[in-house]
């Protein structure tokens, strides 16, 4: 997928389209054919993988199958800042984090609840939603600086003498 991504014309609408469908679409490309295009293919992963779980792996559904998958996915998403191999990687760490929580409860005599792999989830995207949040609020700091007269802009500077 990255190698799509990156190297092909089809990327670069689908990265094009998702930056800014209204630039993408002065510059040619049909924005409405570009999405319903990534969702198609996006949902045809998204069977694949889940017809090679439930075929390959398990040989038969079992209940609760589907628990927590989405909002593991979302984290995944969001851990991996959206590329291919950094979600690779986030889903290979949530995946131990999934295949060991049973494991951990048993080591540890039931001690340890098996939702602490929920609470460190939460975490991570408590740390991951914090920087966006932290910068938001210093950008509104500096605009109301700004308003203030703190910070002054090129156009009201405009004539004045420059010391040297």
């Amino acid at each position: 997928m990255k190698f799509i991504l990156d190297r092909t014309t089809l990327g670069f609408e689908i990265r094009t389209v998702g930056s800014n469908p209204n630039a993408s679409r002065y510059a040619g490309m049909r924005p409405a054919v570009i999405i319903t295009l990534t969702m198609t293919i996006a949902g045809l992963l998204g069977g694949l993988a889940g017809a090679i779980q439930m075929l390959g792996v398990q040989t038969f559904y079992a209940i609760g199958i589907s628990a927590n998958v989405g909002f593991d996915s979302i984290t995944v998403a969001l851990l991996g800042r959206s590329s291919p191999l950094g979600i690779m990687a986030a889903a290979l760490l949530f995946g131990a984090f999934r295949a060991g929580q049973g494991l951990m409860q048993l080591n540890t005599g039931g001690l340890v609840p098996v939702e602490v792999i929920d609470v460190i989830q939460a975490l991570i995207i408590l740390f991951l939603a914090a920087d966006i949040i932290i910068r938001r609020i210093f950008r509104l700091r500096a605009a109301k600086g700004a308003i203030e007269g703190e910070v002054r802009t090129a156009t009201q500077s405009w004539g004045e003498q420059v010391p040297r």
